[in-house]
């Protein structure tokens, strides 16, 4: 037991957190506290992996969609420790950065490295949760879609088959209900007959737009006009009257002798 707390225990334990491997060192059982070779074993075991095993995880190691920034920068730091125990805090950060840039998306690492603030990894980390929060919240939605393969995609295609079958039926349906709807508005067989005159009689307009039919009414209204008056009188005869009305030609003499005057038509 002494000799698991001399020296050579402590200088082992000070590569790491001293709590932590105080606590660990405390959980073991008695036997191993008691022995020097039992409690470094356990000690080696806990804390000082082997670092050729850490380097190949961390060059293996990528973030999965589903992971978290944080989680994804503690497991990072995690193995860089593992991978380079010796190395000094300011040495450890700037690998932290830079494996953590190496292992996410290309774009937002060129975004972070020409980023001012984004220095150290926990800057780093907060700028990617600052962006991806804000891409939540105003970017396009995008939704996981899983491509089926073999059985399930055969049933996925006639499944859809069957889909589109129905809405055909069902637009089909509502087309001929609109069809019969328009041909009950009128009565069948019956016979629709062409567009007839009543004033001339003839075949392909209506009385309305009848030429014969207008120039009747302008006729007719020109009925009663005096077109033609003249009137001369001789010393020997009777003062005669000559009238045109419409086509019709009218004369007549003027006895102006009497208290009424009188026209004689001839």
């Amino acid at each position: 037991m002494n000799k698991s707390s001399g020296k050579e225990l402590a200088f082992h334990l000070a590569v790491f957190l001293e709590r932590v491997a105080l606590k660990y060192f405390r959980s073991l059982d008695i036997k191993v506290q008691s022995s020097y070779k039992l409690a470094k074993q356990s000690l080696h075991s806990r804390f000082l992996a082997d670092t050729t095993q850490s380097s190949l995880a961390l060059d293996h190691c990528e973030k999965s969609p589903l992971e978290g920034f944080e989680s994804f920068g503690y497991r990072v730091k995690e193995l860089v420790d593992r991978s380079y125990p010796g190395f000094g805090v300011p040495q450890r950060e700037v690998l932290y950065l830079q494996n953590f840039l190496r292992k996410i998306d290309p774009e937002l690492a060129e975004m972070l490295a020409a980023h001012e603030e984004a220095k150290t990894i926990d800057q780093a980390i907060a700028i990617c949760i600052k962006k991806q929060n804000a891409k939540e919240r105003y970017g396009a939605k995008t939704l996981n879609v899983v491509q089926p393969t073999g059985e399930d995609a055969i049933h996925k295609l006639s499944t859809e088959i069957e889909n589109l079958k129905l809405k055909i039926e069902d637009l089909t349906k509502v087309r001929e209900y609109e069809v019969d709807a328009i041909e009950t508005r009128r009565p069948r067989n019956v016979q629709i007959y062409p567009l007839k005159c009543f004033f001339c009689n003839k075949i392909g307009h209506i009385k309305r737009d009848c030429i014969n039919y207008q120039r009747s009414r302008q006729s007719g209204n020109r009925r009663g006009m005096i077109s033609l008056f003249t009137y001369f009188h001789n010393d020997d005869k009777l003062p005669v009257i000559s009238v045109n009305i419409n086509s019709i030609s009218i004369q007549g003499t003027l006895d102006t002798g009497s208290s009424t005057s009188l026209i004689s038509l001839f």
